[in-house]
């Protein structure tokens, strides 16, 4: 695991002009997504084999906003391991990102 620095997403804008009307569409990918084929490792909540300030962002929403969530999530959620999500999860994710792992 490596402590890259967050990467910023890629937006395509595809705009189709008729003669009255305008539609644009837009695209939001992300460079790193959920992979299922790396292990499950506690912190790296988006699964992309890297601890980063992304990961660390989407624990903070979990914070913020509570929600419903799997096995699965929680396990990669709870980083410092107690079986609680909390602050003490963001605090010490920081530390491994300042770390760079």
């Amino acid at each position: 695991y490596t402590g890259a620095a967050a990467e910023t997403p890629a937006v395509t804008t595809v705009a189709a002009t008729a003669p009255s009307k305008t539609t644009t569409t837009t695209t939001t990918t992300t460079a790193a997504s959920e992979n299922s084929s790396l292990p499950l490792v506690k912190g790296d909540v988006n699964r992309d084999g890297k601890f980063t300030k992304r990961d660390l962002i989407m624990l903070n929403n979990y914070i913020a906003n509570p929600e419903t969530i799997n096995y699965e999530k929680h396990y990669l959620l709870d980083a410092n391991g107690d079986n609680l999500i909390d602050e003490k999860d963001s605090v010490y994710l920081l530390k491994i990102i300042n770390k760079g792992n």
